[in-house]
C-alpha cells in the first residue's frame, strides 16, 4: 500500500497548500501478516514501514482500540514489530484476535489490514477412534479417526510400530 501525501508550510495560518512549497510525502505500508501459535509460545507481528520526506509514528491496534505502552501483554521493538512473549488462549486476557497498525504524522495516517493472531489448539480425546476389525485379506477396510484441532491436524497410523507412508488408500 503506497500513499502520497502533501506537505504544507507550517508557518501559513491557512489549510491550503501553496504550489511553490508543496512537498510530497510518501510512505509504504506492507500490512502484517496472520499468524497461528500454540498457547504459551511467543509471537511477532511486523510492520514494514518505508516514508521520505518526513518521520511516521507507529501505533498498534489490537481488535481496534489503541495498545497501550504499558501493557505487559505486548512489546514494541525499535523496528516496529509487535512482540507478544506468551500467547494466551480464550480469557480475559487473551492476546487472539485482530492485529492493525496505524502510521501517522501531522500530515495524516494510514490503517493496515487486518492481521489474524489465533492460538493453535488440539483436542484431549479422539472424537472417532478406531476399533479392531477382522478383514479377509486383500479387502478394503475403513478405520476411523478423527480429533479435533485448529489448524487442521495430519493423523499418521502405524503397524507394529513402524509409521505406514501416506498414500491415497
Amino acid at each position: 500500500m503506497l500513499l502520497s501525501l502533501p506537505a504544507y508550510n507550517k508557518s501559513q495560518k491557512e489549510r491550503r497548500a501553496i504550489p511553490s512549497q508543496v512537498q510530497r510525502l510518501s510512505v509504504e505500508l506492507k500490512d502484517p501478516e496472520d499468524v497461528i501459535v500454540a498457547k504459551g509460545q511467543s509471537a511477532s507481528l511486523a510492520c514494514a514501514i518505508q516514508a521520505t520526506n518526513g518521520n511516521v509514528d507507529l501505533v498498534w491496534l489490537f481488535n481496534g482500540s489503541k495498545i497501550p505502552l504499558n501493557d505487559t501483554r505486548w512489546e514494541l521493538l525499535d523496528n516496529g514489530t509487535l512482540y507478544i512473549p506468551k500467547v494466551t488462549g480464550k480469557r480475559l486476557d487473551s492476546v487472539e484476535g485482530l492485529y492493525q497498525c496505524l502510521v501517522k504524522n501531522n500530515v495524516g495516517s494510514l490503517l493496515s489490514s487486518a492481521a489474524k493472531l489465533s492460538v493453535a489448539t488440539l483436542g484431549k480425546e479422539f472424537q472417532e477412534q478406531p476399533t479392531n476389525v477382522t478383514v479377509q485379506e486383500g479387502r478394503p477396510v475403513v478405520l476411523p479417526c478423527k480429533i479435533h484441532s485448529f489448524p487442521s491436524g495430519t493423523v499418521t497410523w502405524a503397524l507394529n510400530k513402524q509409521t505406514l507412508p501416506q498414500t491415497a488408500r
